[in-house]
């Protein structure tokens, strides 16, 4: 006779609990945004399986997260699942200074001054400024939570649909994780200093050079097989990867080292 599987398979656990009057997705969640709320659903789908991100996002939609909280360098929430009590899912960040200063920077850019509230809701400016400064992207994040499977489950998926859909909706929770108060954005100079030359503009997508590199890797197809390392020095020449890419793919482009994401077991 076969043993038992094990319920904490995702394919095979039970049906949660379900929750009356619980935080549930309100929009295509499928489709996560440009933003940082959409840039945390796809990091945290990057480490998990199809099979899990289709439960989370039931999840999500049924409304099986109890609470949800937004700190400094934190989201938390209680998710309820199959067991009596909810889990308790983490989705944490080490949040750089200078992120801080771009979200400010990014109020006042693209609010009527004097701004000296951080807004419940967000604007249709507010939203393309802040696309522009790509806040938290690299990032390190980790996430946690305390039901038994081993890895990022459906709980962990839920929370990051339904916190990143009020991420992008509400500045207000941008702020509260970044840790940045309405007193903030009294001081003078906080919401207007200019970039420092030791910050420049990234190019997110240029046509132009996302086209010279195709041509490039076109050149290199017609020639004998070049090999790994070979297409990743003519790809790096025409677009420079982010640090985090970079330290995927092994390139040594970086001189300090790029500490990897850690992903803790429940």
């Amino acid at each position: 006779m076969a043993p038992e599987r094990p319920w904490n398979l995702w394919d095979e656990s039970p049906p949660p609990i379900r929750v009356e009057n619980g935080i549930a997705a309100k929009g295509q969640i499928e489709r996560p945004t440009m933003g940082l709320g959409g840039s945390v659903v796809r990091r945290v789908l990057d480490r998990t399986s199809p099979g899990i991100a289709t439960r989370g996002r039931g999840y999500a939609r049924a409304g099986q997260i109890v609470t949800l909280d937004y700190e400094p360098g934190r989201i938390a929430a209680d998710v309820q699942g199959s067991d009596e009590l909810p889990y308790l899912t983490e989705i944490t960040f080490t949040v750089p200074e200078e992120d801080r200063r771009r979200f400010i920077r990014a109020l006042h850019h693209a609010l009527p001054e004097p701004v000296t509230a951080v807004p419940e809701t967000s604007t249709r400016e507010l939203t393309a400024e802040l696309s522009e400064y790509r806040i938290l992207v690299d990032a390190p994040l980790t996430v946690r939570c305390n039901c038994s499977y081993r890895g990022v489950c459906k709980h962990l998926v839920a929370l990051a649909y339904v916190a990143g859909e009020r991420l992008d909706e509400s500045p207000l929770n941008i702020g509260a994780v970044l840790g940045v108060t309405d007193a903030d954005l009294s001081e003078p100079e906080a919401g207007v200093e200019p970039e420092t030359p030791g910050e420049p503009e990234v190019d997110v997508f240029d046509r132009r050079r996302h086209a010279q590199l195709g041509r490039t890797l076109a050149a290199l197809e017609k020639r004998d097989a070049p090999d790994r390392d070979e297409v990743f020095a003519r790809a790096v020449a025409v677009l420079t990867p982010s640090a985090a890419v970079a330290n995927a793919l092994d390139l040594d482009l970086y001189l300090d080292p790029i500490d990897e994401e850690v992903t803790d077991e429940g």
